[in-house]
């Protein structure tokens, strides 16, 4: 989670990030949270909550450089590699491997 939180802050500009920004996970249902490690993997999850920064803005001039169109064709690229049989054949290989899914 180390690293994600890294390239949220490079991405945004902002160094604070790396620094007061925390991964975090509900737990329960009272609204507490706990804090995810930067050892932790990312695994399958799809959604993050960050705390102890203010906001997500990115630096006045600093404008992230993917737009909506090389977005959608990363995403078309990513799709095309990711369902080739080679690809597909290695995966299996790592998930047959791995003691738990969140091990790769």
């Amino acid at each position: 989670m180390g690293e994600v939180r890294e390239a949220v802050a490079a991405l945004l500009g902002r160094p604070d990030i790396s620094k007061r920004g925390r991964l975090v996970r509900k737990v329960g249902d009272k609204g507490a949270f706990t804090s995810l490690r930067d050892a932790e993997k990312l695994g399958s999850k799809r959604s993050l909550m960050i705390m102890g920064v203010d906001d997500l803005a990115p630096v006045a001039g600093n404008k992230p450089s993917l737009n909506r169109a090389l977005a959608l064709s990363l995403q078309k690229a990513l799709h095309a590699s990711f369902t080739e049989d080679g690809f597909q054949s290695r995966l299996q290989e790592i998930q047959k491997k791995a003691k738990s899914p969140a091990e790769f």
